[in-house]
């Protein structure tokens, strides 16, 4: 028992320590350290957000800290580790809107077509940072989900398969609702005749592990649409008929489960 104590009182000195001292000056070196500085403060608050829920005052100033970096970031390391850091930060559903905010206008700024900093590992970070947001506060995503599926869905479709697999983890949770506001509108469907078809279907023919995933997707997305809309279904339908065709049986199989999604929009009226 009094081993125990020792143990205890250690472990809360350690906890003070690390709040009052510890991420006050990590959070310093992050906002005005040097490069090499700056790099070694994103390594270890990274880290740490990913094992520890901080108490909700340090998680406020651990957002403003990183937002705030990541408005004027110029160096490719530096995006990608400020990013890390925010995609691994536990937050409570009690956090302001205002830091929810600013998270999520910095994973977006960094999706749209001229980012701070081009780099694709910023946009994989990015991508996690929307889905850890769209885990823990869901009511927040459905509330802003039409500038989350504008800045993803164009990723949807990009040759790296990490940057695919994301984007769908972004989106697919929210599929419901992207087709109860229409969010896969005239625009969109423009730019799927033009360009995303194509795509996807080099992406069936590769057989690609998510590309059924994301031709699930569009079919939920478009709901009702799909009821009045021939050559939009048309169009998908030759997708998924390609993939029934395949010669590799377990990619057949795979796209013989997804026909359900076809039946279950038809199932919506």
């Amino acid at each position: 028992m009094f081993r125990f104590v020792i143990k205890s009182n250690h472990k809360d000195e350690a906890l003070e320590h690390l709040h009052s001292v510890a991420i006050p000056v990590t959070l310093e070196d992050v906002s005005q350290g040097n490069e090499s500085l700056i790099l070694s403060a994103l390594g270890f608050l990274g880290g740490l957000l990913q094992v520890m829920k901080l108490p909700l005052e340090k998680q406020v100033a651990v957002i403003e800290a990183l937002t705030t970096k990541l408005k004027n970031v110029q160096e490719k390391n530096q995006s990608r580790k400020l990013m890390w850091s925010m995609a691994n930060i536990q937050f409570d559903d009690t956090l302001p809107e205002s830091c929810l905010d600013a998270m999520l206008n910095a994973a977006c700024m960094f999706l749209r077509e001229k980012p701070p900093v081009f780099s694709l590992s910023t946009v994989c970070e990015s991508l996690n940072a929307l889905r850890n947001m769209g885990g823990r506060h869901r009511a927040f995503c459905e509330k802003n989900l039409a500038c989350i599926f504008s800045a993803v869905i164009p990723w949807l479709f990009n040759e790296a398969d990490r940057i695919r697999e994301l984007s769908i983890a972004c989106l697919d949770p929210f599929s419901s609702e992207i087709a109860q506001r229409k969010l896969l509108d005239p625009n969109f469907q423009a730019q799927l005749r033009s360009k995303y078809y194509g795509i996807l279907n080099q992406l069936v023919a590769a057989e690609t592990p998510e590309s059924l995933k994301i031709w699930s997707f569009l079919i939920q997305g478009f709901g009702t649409e799909l009821h009045e809309s021939v050559a939009l279904l048309n169009e998908l339908l030759k997708i998924e008929e390609s993939a029934l065709k395949s010669k590799n049986p377990g990619f057949r199989q795979r796209a013989l489960e997804h026909w359900k999604f076809i039946v279950d929009c038809f199932a919506l009226n």
